[in-house]
């Protein structure tokens, strides 16, 4: 366990996140994808929300706040090309200008980050492949069971996170965090999420939600299957796409053929 630990290191360690596990959900090539993306400077969505979690909440993310309005002339054209070639990500003042209300927010939702761990990294061999998995936590409380992680989304509302549950995956990100933690710790009772979501659009409205747990023991089965798979794949060096045979589709019931 490294507390705290920069979002850089962290994306340049070794071991598999539940970000690259979860591309087995499409094809073992999208998750050699997914590992050499993990490495790449993030795109300006995913700054904005590591700066709002690094304000709101403490965590590490070296970054540069840009001293110019735009990247026309010579001067700034040259601090663009040395920050990038540092890999350091940039904030440009547009960015600021909504990164602001939405930490504003936060803080009136979620109140002073007090007795608590930020950026919280751990590193663990799964037990029965030998696969080493690696998780970055947002918080950490120390006088409460949860582990919290700050989403910024577009629809902050119960059906939104719903949505955004079932298509990114948050089952399996749960299920990750909370098991590497408990096998670390060696805490007897596993750790649930608290999800802490600030709307990214006005009027940035703000939300706390769980997971039911019955998600969530089944993301546990679907990640060991998973983590099966990629010990094979990493073993055969076979990282096959959508399918490595030909199939018949299934064509949608729309779909009329001529008469």
């Amino acid at each position: 366990m490294k507390r705290p630990i920069e979002n850089k290191e962290y994306r340049h360690s070794l071991g598999v996140s539940q970000s690259t596990i979860k591309g087995f959900a499409e094809c073992p090539a999208y998750v050699q994808y997914l590992q050499e993306q993990e490495k790449t400077m993030p795109t300006d969505p995913m700054i904005i929300g590591l700066m709002v979690e690094s304000m709101l909440l403490g965590t590490l993310f070296k970054h540069e706040v840009s001293p110019y309005s735009d990247f026309r002339s010579g001067d700034a054209k040259e601090w663009k090309r040395r920050m990038e070639s540092a890999g350091i990500p940039i904030i440009k003042e547009s960015m600021m200008e909504r990164i602001i209300p939405m930490v504003e927010a936060g803080k009136q939702a979620f109140g002073d980050i007090k007795d608590c761990d930020v950026s919280v990294g751990i590193w663990r061999e799964h037990a029965e492949t030998g696969v080493l998995r690696r998780v970055l936590l947002d918080l950490v409380p120390r006088n409460r069971p949860i582990i919290s992680d700050l989403k910024c989304l577009a629809d902050p509302s119960p059906n939104g996170f719903a949505r955004t549950v079932t298509n990114l995956r948050y089952d399996i990100q749960e299920a990750y965090y909370t098991r590497l933690f408990q096998e670390e710790t060696g805490e007897p009772t596993r750790r649930r999420m608290e999800w802490w979501v600030i709307g990214n659009e006005e009027p940035h409205l703000t939300a706390r939600y769980y997971i039911p747990q019955s998600y969530i023991e089944s993301a546990d089965r679907q990640i060991d299957f998973w983590l099966k798979l990629y010990a094979h794949c990493e073993e055969t060096g076979v990282w096959n796409g959508y399918t490595p045979k030909p199939v018949e589709v299934d064509l949608p019931k729309f779909f009329v053929p001529f008469q």
